[in-house]
């Protein structure tokens, strides 16, 4: 992964970390790792839209304040 050098400049540590990033993407486990993230968001995604539900039986039970 990206070590730090002596000498390094913040932008060539910067530059390195994008790197090992794009190669780690693009290795098959990064592909794994990233379909499974976007699993796991899209049935988050759901779930979330689900509970935002509203029962239209709700709409007919009285409020009070």
């Amino acid at each position: 992964m990206c070590k730090k050098k002596a000498g390094d400049s913040q932008a060539a540590r910067v530059e390195r970390l994008a790197e090992d990033a794009r190669q780690w993407i693009a290795s098959p486990e990064g592909r794994q790792a990233m379909a499974e993230s976007a699993r796991r968001a899209k049935e988050t995604a759901d779930r979330f839209r689900e509970a935002q539900r509203v029962d239209p039986e709700d709409l007919h039970k009285p409020v009070t304040l």
